[in-house]
């Protein structure tokens, strides 16, 4: 009987092995997904590439993220030269000016991911006159929600084409929180029309862009 009893503590024990198991196994994917977008950083490959030589399971975990990164940085590394910039000295600059450089709608998720990263968030005054659109205009109000140039003081949109539709999306993005430091906006020479300007009055009233 005794002998019985420790067979069947034994064959319990197994099953709680197999089904933690299957629980890390399942789990591992999801937490390794959790860590590689927080490390993800279009100029910064080397932390998750650092990751996936860990160990097998989370190689290829991470296969899929880490090609999709190292593709990305070579489209912004692309982009910085488009622009008259080594991606290298975009981390010692706190002014960028990328104005005129003839983006196209295929360039602004690039220059998004530009302004995500580390790299640029000790940039105080970015230059973007006469590049971008609406679209352009909402991925930036985007990325500044999201924690991006966090430090960014000046920010010139001169000659953009900018409508009230970027108008609204910047509105939105700064009631909640976006460009918190900013103290110089630049919307010279852009079609605002009455209804983009009563989406930045309406924004500022609602503490939006607190500080200009």
């Amino acid at each position: 009987p005794a002998a019985a009893a420790a067979s069947s503590e034994e064959l319990e024990a197994l099953q709680l092995e197999d089904d933690e198991r299957a629980n890390l196994d399942t789990l591992l994917p999801e937490l390794i997904a959790k860590i590689a977008e927080k490390l993800h950083d279009v100029f910064l490959p080397k932390h998750i590439s650092s990751l996936a030589r860990s160990c097998k399971s989370i190689k290829a975990a991470l296969k899929d993220p880490l090609n999709e990164l190292k593709l990305e940085n070579k489209k912004a590394k692309a982009l910085c030269v488009k622009c008259g910039n080594v991606s290298a000295s975009l981390w010692k600059s706190d002014k960028l000016a990328w104005g005129g450089k003839d983006l196209i709608a295929s360039d602004i998720p690039v220059l998004a991911n530009i302004f995500r990263s580390k790299a640029t968030a000790q940039l105080e005054q970015l230059m973007l006159g006469f590049n971008l659109r609406d679209e352009g205009i909402a991925a930036l109000a985007n990325v500044s929600l999201g924690g991006g140039l966090p430090k960014l003081r000046e920010l010139g949109l001169s000659g953009n084409q900018i409508g009230p539709e970027g108008m609204r999306a910047l509105g939105a993005a700064s009631e909640n929180g976006a460009f918190r430091v900013l103290e110089q906006l630049n919307l010279n020479r852009n079609p605002l029309g009455d209804a983009g300007l009563v989406a930045l009055g309406g924004a500022l009233e609602k503490g939006g862009l607190p500080v200009i």
